[in-house]
């Protein structure tokens, strides 16, 4: 891309010289090893919060219980 802008004040491109960018991806079975690592990550994330919300309620129940 670098190579197309020209050496104007400004950085630009043409419409046209991005038409026939090639944008690398990753192979479609590693894309989904990547999600997958991703929603597990997620869902622990899930299972912690709802830990700690769980965790607050029963610290309000036991204070709740010397007053």
């Amino acid at each position: 891309m670098i190579n197309k802008m020209p050496k104007a004040s400004y950085p630009s491109i043409n419409k046209d010289d991005i038409d026939f960018f090639e944008i690398p991806l990753i192979p479609p079975n590693k894309q989904m090893e990547i999600i997958k690592y991703i929603e597990s990550k997620e869902n622990k994330i899930n299972e912690e919060k709802q830990n700690l919300i769980e965790l607050k309620e029963k610290k309000n129940e036991t204070l709740s219980n010397f007053i």
